[in-house]
């Protein structure tokens, strides 16, 4: 007797891509968010700009550790997600950033109205300024409170004025505040560039899982491998379960399972390993400060009791962003990432959530659940009297890029070989 079995829960694409969301406005859906246009604040107060607004730098990482608290009410203010906030921007710097920290604040009438959170390195003679959480896929923005929009043009402003200075912000989110200020800015130089995309499941209107698999047509390619998958559980009479964990005590406790996950993930498929050295501790600071704000759950997968995939939950203002997703590729037959979706969307309805990010990338685990998606972009800007030194950058990058790329396509060869040699 086999059963599939969910513990209860504490607070697409099937032929080409899925729609963009709709109110983006400009080439390659770069505008600004109309919530932020709405002027929507946990409060319902649009922050004036009647005084000048001031633009300060903080450098030293215990200046910029004391603004956390503000800087969380901004995040929460302007909707965007966690990964633009202090407990992971701060947990990148102390464990793996490198150069300088450069966050920007503007205040008006003494409040803060505009934070970027970025660095800055020295790189072939140039001061490069990048994200906080740079090369993790962090989906950024600047933060500006609604109805300070013009708060950006002085963050451009500042930024401008430096010598030297090339902007380098990778995963900039395709809607996200000051890039059409940045475009339209008179002293910077920009390209912008489409980098990648992230599915959105929309929830409004869903009360399940199934009720969403019940929406997609019979011959769904999502819908059969589901049906697939609950078939091949029911013939092997295997028991499907999935755990969850809501504080860091409990996510302890079920951190081997994930780990053994990933690190079969990982054999299959080098990614990055986010639970193993380099980047082990500053995932679990993550984790640790957003389990212990209730911001964040865990969820383990497993099949007659052994760990076959997990995913973490991050509740941000306005969407569960679906972090950390790795599957045991040994479990296939099982699909436990369709399964372990179902799971993770039935406890993001509970929550009362009603999007689902499944950030970055278009894999068959996600992709076929969308029922929407939004860009990121590479944004390149430069004053134009560097123009020519940041086209040198781009041809490093580009380089460093393709050596990557080979890498991979050397690996998969060897995995090809590997599979196709004759046994014996």
């Amino acid at each position: 007797m086999s059963d599939l079995v969910t513990d209860p829960v504490t607070p697409s694409r099937q032929n080409g891509a899925p729609p963009r969301e709709a109110g983006r406005g400009g080439v390659l859906g770069v505008g600004l968010r109309d919530r932020r246009l709405r002027g929507l604040r946990r409060d319902g107060v649009v922050p004036p700009l009647d005084a000048p607004p001031t633009v300060a730098v903080v450098e030293d990482p215990d200046a910029v550790a004391a603004l956390a608290c503000e800087w969380a009410e901004l995040v929460a203010a302007t909707r965007t997600s966690p990964f633009t906030g202090p407990e992971y921007a701060l947990a990148w710097w102390r464990h793996r950033g490198r150069g300088r920290l450069h966050v920007v604040t503007v205040r008006a009438a003494g409040r803060l109205v505009a934070l970027a959170p970025l660095h800055v390195r020295r790189i072939a003679g140039l001061d490069v300024v990048r994200w906080l959480g740079h090369g993790l896929g962090s989906i950024s923005e600047l933060l500006v409170a609604p109805g300070a929009e013009a708060a950006a043009n002085a963050v451009w402003e500042h930024l401008a004025a430096l010598p030297r200075v090339l902007l380098d912000l990778v995963e900039y989110r395709g809607d996200g505040a000051g890039l059409l200020a940045l475009r339209r800015f008179p002293g910077l130089e920009a390209t912008v560039t489409l980098r990648d995309v992230c599915p959105v499941i929309e929830l409004d209107g869903v009360d399940s899982a199934e009720s969403l698999l019940r929406r997609l047509p019979k011959r769904s390619g999502l819908r059969r491998s589901v049906i697939a998958a609950e078939r091949a559980v029911r013939a092997d009479g295997v028991t499907f379960a999935a755990r969850t964990a809501t504080d860091p005590e409990a996510f302890r406790a079920m951190l081997p399972d994930l780990e053994h996950v990933h690190d079969v993930a990982e054999a299959a498929r080098p990614r990055l390993h986010h639970l193993r050295p380099p980047w082990r501790d500053f995932t679990l600071e993550v984790l640790d400060a957003w389990l212990a704000t209730g911001r964040a759950t865990a969820h383990l997968a497993t099949l007659d009791g052994r760990p076959a995939a997990f995913a973490v939950d991050v509740v941000g203002p306005v969407a569960t962003s679906w972090w950390l997703a790795r599957f045991d590729p040994g479990a296939r037959r099982y699909n436990p990432g369709h399964l372990l979706m179902r799971h993770n969307i039935d406890a993001v309805i509970r929550s009362g959530q009603r999007r689902f990010d499944l950030l970055l990338g278009d894999g068959r685990h996600k992709l076929p659940w969308a029922t929407a998606s939004y860009d990121t972009l590479t944004v390149r800007a430069a004053p134009d009297r560097l123009a020519v030194r940041s086209a040198a950058l781009d041809a490093v990058t580009w380089a460093h890029q393709g050596a990557h790329d080979a890498a991979h396509r050397a690996v998969d060869a060897v995995r090809t070989r590997v599979r196709t040699s004759p046994s014996g």
